[in-house]
């Protein structure tokens, strides 16, 4: 039993979290649908030696910095965005295969699908505007290389049409994830 407490603690110790948005957004690139994050360097020598990561997305949201009604993520009040693709690089993922409308499966395309959780119909009848979009990622963790000072870079695309998603000043884009480093050798 202290066996195991002492490797979930080792995994909690190992396990960085974060909360990003576009607006922390570096080399020019920090549109709501198309940003650059620095991954902060970790504590040397004790987690800039591993190889070895694991990377989970936990959500991803748009945010409305006012409550100007026509700002919304999909530019229209009377249309929600469904769904997102979040697409994820510069971090080295590999192992996730996603389709985009009209195209067929590419093993380099990393993306996410994440269901927009606050989407409604019929928004010009019902005057209910939802200021917010996006949703819990319930996928699977996956590998990628040790992102220690990497620029990651996130595109975000509307599930159903796959087009970038439009940039607005009055828009946050806000990624939740985690990556846990693992010492394999």
């Amino acid at each position: 039993m202290k066996e195991d407490l002492k490797q979930l603690y080792m995994r909690k110790k190992n396990t960085f979290n974060y909360s990003l948005d576009n607006i922390a957004g570096i080399e020019g690139k920090n549109d709501s649908g198309d940003f650059n994050i620095r991954i902060p360097p970790m504590a040397f020598p004790n987690n800039q030696s591993s190889q070895y990561a694991i990377f989970k997305l936990n959500s991803f949201y748009v945010l409305e910095k006012t409550e100007a009604l026509a700002d919304r993520l999909s530019g229209n009040v009377d249309i929600d965005i469904s769904a997102f693709y979040v697409e994820i690089s510069g971090i080295g993922i590999q192992s996730v295969i996603a389709t985009l409308p009209g195209t067929t499966a590419r093993p380099s395309g990393v993306s996410f699908f994440i269901v927009n959780e606050t989407s409604m119909a019929d928004l010009g009848n019902s005057t209910q505007y939802s200021r917010n979009a996006g949703g819990v990622y319930h996928g699977e963790s996956v590998v990628c290389s040790n992102p220690t000072g990497a620029v990651m870079n996130v595109k975000v695309r509307d599930a159903s049409t796959g087009a970038l998603v439009p940039d607005n000043n009055n828009l946050i884009s806000v990624i939740n994830f985690s990556i846990e480093l693992l010492d394999l050798d």
